[in-house]
Order: C-alpha cells, then sequence, then structure tokens
C-alpha cells in the first residue's frame, strides 16, 4: 500500500525530461538575483580595498595603533554612504551579467562560471574606458583595479549563489 502512494507522491509532480527549456520564472529569477546583489557585492569589495588601502597608509604614519579601533566603523560608513553610487553605476553591470548569465542558462541549460566572469571582464572594459574619460591620470591604475575587483567579485560570488539557489529549484 505504502508503494502505491509514494508512486503517485512521486508522479504527481514529475522532473521534466532533460531536454526540457528552463522556465521564463527561472531566467526572471538569474537576472534579478545578479541585478539585485551584483552591486551590493560589488560595494562591499569596493569599501574593503579602499579601508585596506586606508589602514595600510595609516600604519606606516600612526605610531600608537589607533587606526585598528576605526576601520568597523568606517567600513560600515564608507558602505553606506557609497551603496547608492554602487547601485548607481553597478546596476548597469548586474543586469547585463545577469542577463548573459540566464541566456546562457535557458539556451545550453547551466549557470556558467565563464559567461559571468567573461561579461564581467566585457563590462570591466566597458567602465574602465568611461572612467579613463573622467578620472584624473594620478589615480586612474587604482581606479582600473577597483573596477576589476568590483566586477569579478559580484559576477563571482552571485554565480557562486545561483549555482546553488538554482542547482534545485526550477520555477516554471
Amino acid at each position: 500500500m505504502s508503494d502505491q502512494k509514494e508512486t503517485r507522491q512521486m508522479s504527481q509532480y514529475p522532473a521534466p525530461p532533460p531536454d526540457t527549456r528552463p522556465g521564463g520564472g527561472r531566467f526572471a529569477g538569474i537576472a534579478a538575483l545578479y541585478a539585485l546583489l551584483g552591486p551590493l557585492l560589488g560595494a562591499i569589495g569596493a569599501v574593503a580595498l579602499l579601508v585596506l588601502i586606508a589602514f595600510v597608509t595609516e600604519l606606516g604614519v600612526a605610531q600608537d595603533g589607533s587606526i585598528g579601533a576605526a576601520l568597523w566603523p568606517g567600513f560600515l560608513i564608507t558602505l553606506a554612504a557609497g551603496l547608492p553610487l554602487a547601485y548607481g553605476f553597478g546596476l548597469v553591470s548586474g543586469i547585463a551579467v545577469g542577463l548573459a548569465v540566464a541566456l546562457h542558462d535557458r539556451r545550453r541549460g547551466g549557470i556558467s562560471w565563464r559567461v559571468a566572469l567573461g561579461a564581467a571582464f566585457v563590462l570591466w572594459a566597458v567602465m574602465s574606458a568611461l572612467a579613463a574619460l573622467v578620472i584624473p591620470d594620478e589615480s586612474f591604475l587604482t581606479w582600473l583595479i577597483l573596477l576589476l575587483l568590483v566586477h569579478v567579485l559580484a559576477a563571482g560570488g552571485c554565480t557562486w549563489l545561483a549555482r546553488r539557489v538554482f542547482a534545485t529549484w526550477v520555477p516554471p
């Protein structure tokens, strides 16, 4: 009797055949994950790098070790102040990388590290070209490194999370 009940429960929600394309809900979920979390992860990476630069700079100057006490509050304040900028500039990159990954997933059936990091690298190049128009030459190298870090961190973090969330959950 219990075998019949198990069979009925299993057949009630059959797994899609392997050649079935994912639905629009999965596509939208992947794109939304990158759009919403990408700028946040990028902001965390950017602020962490800026705080690290400030710490290393002050480490050579400050003799009393007082810089360590200001790191955590400085990180949080800078992150809170930088979030609007992160979403203002990073939303375009987040949406673009999310769409690239979601399109690849829809066509080939998988969330690809290569596609995510490749799209992030292309968007880094575009953002770097735009930054070259407004960033002074003295600090341009720092900005290039910062932009590369935030694009790779955001794409990598979102891909890691998307592969876990969408590995078992296939929305219609």
